[in-house]
């Protein structure tokens, strides 16, 4: 046999053996159809006709495909995102945790130091205590130092306040507040530059000048906090009295009176102590603040106080910011 005998009957074989193999995949694509196609009348099929219902299947594929690829990538971002997020509440809650401790040692502090300073004014007249007297005023120096190094960081805190206040719709209480927190970043920016300088980082720096300064921030910011107390007591008041329809009876008055209806403005007198009862956080902040005031206006020289009515305003002060921390429900939200 020739070559090309050879290869004439090698090319029939495989012509032949294609045949085969597109008639076997052509009964099987007609014997079972996929769901929504019509049989054909006839099993045979040619080349195009199995072409054309192969078409979709092959295109499906890759469509398939990219579908899973995009679910896959989706995935992945919506757990970026879901690790993102937990991180940054994790970092929140440690940034919140470790402000808390810091604010917690803080007020330690300043409750021992006026303690100390309170123990020491009452002791001042005996003279066989001299030496206990110099050392409670040694650690009222000592806890004063170390009172200034735990507020090394809350001007920025006091900042981000009165970004935050600066959003509140009620405009009384927006300005009280802003002006609040403006004023104690300023007063806590001077508090650091005095520390610096009691450090030795400053020598140059004017610590009477920046002392009054601190004292005027303090003083501003106490007000303006006091005012926003006195504004949701009023508010408070008068709510009470609009909405109750209080009815009381007059004390002189025998028990089998009707009550008599009170007026507005007696009712925003008679109901404030209800209201104190039902919301002691507003009373704290309240008496908080006004104990503090009496510590910059005697160092202002606007009001002197003696000695020991200071320390035992600091450290009632003291005492209700512990309390603040130990039960957050009485700390003021507003």
């Amino acid at each position: 046999m020739s070559v090309i005998e050879v290869a004439f009957f090698f090319f029939n074989f495989l012509a032949f053996f294609k045949t085969l193999d597109t008639n076997r995949r052509a009964f099987f694509l007609k014997s079972e159809p996929r769901r929504g196609a019509t049989r054909s009348p006839s099993f045979a099929l040619s080349r195009p006709s199995l072409q054309l219902e192969r078409a979709p299947r092959a295109t499906s594929g890759p469509r398939r495909a990219m579908e899973a690829l995009q679910n896959v990538i989706n995935q992945s971002q919506g757990r970026d995102r879901l690790l993102r997020s937990v991180r940054g509440k994790t970092k929140a809650r440690k940034a919140a945790f470790l402000a808390q401790r810091r604010s917690s040692f803080a007020r330690l502090f300043r409750a021992t130091q006026f303690a100390s300073a309170l123990c020491a004014h009452a002791l001042r007249n005996h003279s066989r205590r001299k030496e206990l007297v110099s050392k409670f005023k040694s650690l009222e120096a000592n806890l004063s130092g170390g009172r200034k190094l735990f507020r090394l960081g809350n001007a920025i805190d006091a900042g981000e306040a009165a970004k935050r206040s600066a959003r509140l719709s009620d405009p009384v209480l927006r300005l009280c507040l802003t002006a609040a927190n403006v004023n104690r970043a300023l007063y806590l920016m001077c508090d650091n530059a005095l520390w610096a300088a009691g450090a030795g980082l400053l020598p140059s720096l004017d610590r009477g000048r920046w002392g009054a300064g601190a004292s005027r921030f303090y003083l501003l910011s106490l007000l303006m906090s006091l005012t926003r107390d006195a504004y949701l007591i009023l508010r408070l008041a008068l709510r009470r009295a609009r909405d109750g329809r209080e009815t009381i009876s007059h004390p002189e008055r025998s028990p089998e009176a009707a009550p008599a209806v009170i007026p507005h403005l007696d009712a925003s007198v008679l109901l404030l102590p209800r209201s104190f009862k039902s919301h002691p956080a507003l009373v704290l902040d309240a008496v908080k603040n006004a104990c503090d005031l009496s510590i910059p206006l005697d160092r202002l020289g606007i009001y002197r106080s003696d000695p020991g009515a200071l320390a035992f305003c600091g450290l009632l002060s003291s005492l209700i910011g512990i309390a603040t921390l130990v039960r957050p429900e009485l700390r003021l939200k507003a």
